[in-house]
């Protein structure tokens, strides 16, 4: 259906005088790119659609592309290239992780991936309590192959809804630099040059802060459990010192501070 779509929109493009097509490397794209600025300009609402419908179906089906496609957002869109991009990103990953879950998906993995798909269940299971920024890292880090995490994440226990918004968030500064990369299109000749060493040290030190709460969540929450623990006036400090005061002491402190409630069930527990 949607290669069907994407074959009517392109059929009933108003004709134009230029060479028009989607662009299929840097070079094509430098030469199309006044062109379809132009085109666009008058037509703006079947390219838009045009572009929405591509970009989906690359995602969904894991075309080769995807960068190409996030220049050319930058190209005729600007700046708001980039939020429309990171969308559609998280969308047609979400499409690639339902076709996957509805046809076939884990009996092809586990024919040709098998062992990734077992190493993969293992991280997951192993990093249950911080699902989210595990899947954040995984986004993050730019050699992470975006087409198995989308067609493997339905069987190895991760729900659609963190799997959507880690790709959403952790796609966003691969997808800003690539939209960038339009505002310098005419001085860039390869990929090589946009996600140069530089670009790829930033983003996977940016993966690495993700990593953090994944690895260390629980002895973080551990250590501000125990801070707050020991802070005056918290109940359970207040709990833990009650063995320590008298019974008239208990009763005046209650009577003055108005928490006789919370004294007898602490004595009570610890009683």
């Amino acid at each position: 259906m949607s290669v069907l779509l994407i074959w009517r929109l392109a059929v009933t493009l108003p004709s134009s005088g230029d060479n028009l097509h989607i662009p299929k490397s840097i070079e094509d794209l430098k030469t199309q790119s006044v062109i379809l600025r132009q085109y666009s300009a008058s037509h703006s609402t079947h390219v838009f659609m045009l572009f929405i419908s591509l970009f989906l179906f690359k995602q969904a089906f894991a075309v080769p592309g995807s960068a190409l496609m996030n220049i050319l957002a930058g190209t005729l869109y600007g700046f708001w290239g980039f939020p429309l991009v990171s969308l559609l990103t998280a969308m047609g990953s979400t499409f690639s992780y339902w076709l996957s879950q509805l046809f076939l998906g884990e009996l092809l993995l586990e024919r040709f991936a098998r062992s990734k798909l077992q190493y993969f269940r293992r991280r997951v299971e192993g990093n249950k309590q911080n699902l989210f920024y595990y899947l954040l890292f995984l986004r993050l880090f730019p050699f992470s192959p975006s087409w198995f995490l989308n067609l493997a994440s339905p069987f190895v226990g991760i729900p659609v809804v963190p799997f959507f918004t880690s790709v959403l968030f952790g796609l966003m500064p691969f997808n800003y630099v690539c939209v960038q990369a339009a505002t310098t299109l005419s001085e860039v000749n390869s990929f090589s040059e946009i996600l140069n060493f530089g670009i790829l040290l930033r983003l996977m030190s940016i993966s690495a802060l993700a990593l953090v709460p994944a690895l260390y969540g629980e002895r973080i929450a551990s250590w501000v459990r125990s801070k707050l623990d020991v802070m005056p006036g918290s109940p359970t400090s207040s709990k833990h010192s009650l063995p320590f005061l008298g019974n008239k002491l208990i009763s005046e402190k209650a009577a003055k501070e108005g928490f006789g409630t919370q004294i007898s069930i602490g004595f009570h527990d610890v009683a």
